[in-house]
């Protein structure tokens, strides 16, 4: 549970399955933001997937908000809040087959709440084949078991760090 940066009446929450982060304003009660990093259609609560988020972190990025977010698919991802196409996966789990060039990123308005769906499929979907890609073209070797916690530090560099169930702590260059 966060607070939006820029936003101050706005929690961020990690919902329990379908890896979903939703921002709801509190002066409304409205739900208006959703981060859906799922195989079920978006915002529906029939079809659930096993997966949840258990780290969050928001960073102002200097009006440009961002989340990290890890869980229980050992995947860490980074969401680009203003440019949600400019999303990516930081890091797979471990015994991951996902490759970094199938996924990509759509916002979309679902019952009058944005929401951006991570998008598995073979060719991208909606850019072009010359269109640059952020994050890494193939996948770091993630963690092992369910990731519970995430953060990040400053040096001469950014970096992530991440650590997970059995007791493994993990610590990823920014890109």
């Amino acid at each position: 549970l966060l607070m939006h940066p820029l936003y101050h009446s706005w929690v961020i929450a990690a919902c329990q399955g379908n890896n979903e982060v939703s921002m709801w304003d509190m002066e409304t009660g409205d739900r208006r933001f959703t981060l859906w990093a799922s195989t079920a259609p978006p915002l529906s609560e029939i079809q659930p997937s096993p997966h949840s988020v258990h780290g969050i972190y928001c960073s102002p990025a200097d009006g440009n908000p961002i989340l990290l977010t890890a869980g229980s698919d050992m995947r860490v991802r980074f969401w680009d809040l203003a440019s949600p196409e400019r999303s990516y996966i930081v890091a797979g789990g471990a015994n991951d087959t996902l490759h970094c060039p199938s996924v990509s990123y759509l916002s979309k308005i679902i019952e009058g709440t944005e929401v951006v769906q991570e998008i598995h499929s073979k060719q991208k979907v909606g850019l072009a084949e010359d269109t640059p890609r952020r994050g890494p073209e193939s996948l770091p070797v993630g963690h092992h078991d369910i990731i519970t916690d995430i953060a990040t530090f400053q040096t001469t560099q950014g970096f992530i760090v991440t650590a997970s169930r059995d007791g493994i702590v993990k610590v990823w260059k920014k890109m």
